[in-house]
């Protein structure tokens, strides 16, 4: 409860999507060549996807089908990034690890040059 009213959150059972879901198998990062490729960068922001980063992520029109679920008041589906999807936070930064940004785990970290640069590389992870 907060201020006295009930609090609740969303629980969708993606089991049967994450059972068909393609892991993609590599190795852990190594971070000291993770952090040598940011060797000339002046600006970083590091996001936490553990800690709820995947709902400011927005999912493409014709991928929000994937996320469907029924309940009693009718079908939905997510606009943002759920958390409970397997392989969600490596498949939608996928062709921008390196030039954009780098996951290590479940961080991810956007490194710039230039002010302008960074706000142009953080407008280009927000849809997956």
């Amino acid at each position: 409860m907060e201020n006295g009213k009930p609090k609740f959150r969303s629980c969708v059972d993606f089991r049967a999507l994450n059972s068909v879901t393609k892991f993609d198998i590599y190795p852990l990062p190594v971070f000291e060549e993770t952090t040598s490729n940011l060797h000339g960068s002046k600006y970083y922001s590091v996001v936490d996807c553990y800690s709820g980063s995947f709902w400011q992520i927005s999912i493409k029109e014709e991928h929000k089908e994937r996320t469907g679920f029924s309940v009693p008041s009718g079908h939905y589906e997510f606009n943002k990034l759920p958390v409970e999807l397997s392989m969600a936070d490596g498949r939608c930064l996928k062709n921008l690890v390196g030039t954009e940004c780098w996951v290590f785990i479940d961080d991810v970290i956007i490194f710039s040059r230039s002010m302008q640069e960074h706000a142009e590389k953080g407008n280009s992870i927000t849809e997956v």
